[in-house]
């Protein structure tokens, strides 16, 4: 897969669910159809195990592991960054001769929501965010928001059982999110940069014939309730904690928080949030003008 001989758009996948995680593999599949094969080149890098909450954590001690699964498809003894830095350095040569420059960096599908201040410690975020700002790719983080009515959750559970997660669909929306980024790229001119980006898409689990692409605000929520920390005691009598669950007081969201991703999902919209303001350390760039050139995907036909 080398860029300079493939007019094909190249696309790196990983996630911090792990390898084997259906949002990822659903992903990976997506893009791999005989049909799409003739459009996108495809490498999958992802950490060996869920390494959910890890956050930009990196693997500076121990040295990495990499095991090829199948035909482009890898896992690394590794956290979400480290697969980022791992395909972007050209490790994978070793394995395959592979001569990858991606087009665009796609992390996820995340088991689970990433709202607003909750993406802090998102190791699906932060292998989008290392992408774009440390390798200047364009990327998405994807997460699917089944679960999201446990910010409402009156109780500590870990074991609530949510809907049932439906990754294909959600596979087919990111899949029509690409197909459009890339006519967009095709009538810009091929002469000029390529256009940096980095969004943040929150999918709800069921989408409908009514439901639409939203941009939102990244915005403080006031609706944050605080939760006490479950303690328990293991069978020695030593102390255990469980760190508490995020909780949003839903009158407060609803009231104050309209243009939030959690209210466009709530509202059965997939939300997207441009996050390169947040993290954009060139004082030269205009990132208002960035985020607001991607308000053409509002306008797409969601295929489901």
């Amino acid at each position: 897969m080398n860029q300079t001989k493939s007019d094909k758009f190249n696309i790196l996948l990983t996630n911090d669910d792990g390898f084997n995680a259906d949002g990822f593999n659903a992903l990976f599949d997506v893009f791999n159809t005989p049909q799409n094969q003739q459009k996108y080149n495809v490498v999958a890098v992802a950490p060996n195990s869920n390494r959910s909450g890890i956050g930009t954590a990196l693997t500076l001690i121990n040295p990495i592991e990499i095991n090829k699964i199948k035909n482009n498809f890898y896992s690394l003894d590794a956290n979400p960054v480290d697969c980022v830095i791992t395909a972007m350095n050209g490790i994978l040569q070793q394995f395959d001769d592979l001569q990858f420059l991606p087009d665009l960096v796609i992390s996820g599908i995340n088991n689970g929501s990433n709202f607003s201040q909750t993406i802090w410690s998102s190791g699906t975020v932060s292998a989008a965010v290392y992408a774009s700002q440390v390798y200047q790719i364009p990327a998405l983080a994807v997460s699917l928001a089944y679960d999201v009515e446990r910010f409402f959750a009156k109780e500590f559970n870990y074991e609530e059982k949510y809907e049932s997660p439906n990754y294909q669909q959600a596979a087919q929306v990111i899949l029509n999110i690409v197909e459009n980024i890339t006519l967009q790229k095709q009538k810009q001119n091929q002469n000029q940069n390529q256009q940096n980006f980095l969004l943040n898409i929150n999918i709800p689990n069921q989408i409908n014939q009514n439901s639409k692409i939203k941009f939102c605000d990244f915005i403080k929520l006031d609706a944050f309730e605080r939760s006490k920390i479950l303690a328990t005691n293991s069978p020695r009598k030593s102390n255990l904690f469980w760190l508490p669950n995020i909780r949003l007081n839903r009158e407060i969201l609803l009231k104050n928080s309209q243009n939030s991703d959690i209210v466009a999902v709530l509202q059965n919209n997939i939300a997207i949030t441009p996050l390169f303001d947040k993290y954009d350390f060139d004082s030269d760039s205009d990132s208002n003008s960035n985020s607001n050139s991607f308000k053409y995907l509002e306008n797409i036909e969601i295929k489901i």
